[in-house]
């Protein structure tokens, strides 16, 4: 018994430091996953969707620039064989 006494601080020690541990982490973990659903937050994912569609836009005048530039250099060419 009296052995039993002795090790019962240790394992209550061990106990006790496993809970505060599980807790910490159970604690943490909820606060990401706040902070990433976070309202205030949504700004960022607001401002990332608009990014991606300026790119897009920004992509496609490109590719209409393209066009138009192609088309004229085109257009060039035939009226230059013309006149000869």
């Amino acid at each position: 018994m009296e052995i039993w006494q002795k090790k019962s601080t240790y394992l209550q020690l061990i106990i006790l430091i496993f809970m505060i541990f599980t807790t910490w982490n159970f604690l943490y973990n909820n606060y990401w996953k706040e902070q990433i659903n976070n309202p205030y937050n949504q700004h960022l994912k607001d401002i990332h969707q608009i990014e991606k569609k300026v790119d897009k836009f920004k992509q496609q005048n490109r590719n209409n620039f393209q066009k138009i530039n192609e088309k004229i250099d085109n257009l060039l060419l035939y009226t230059q064989t013309k006149q000869i």
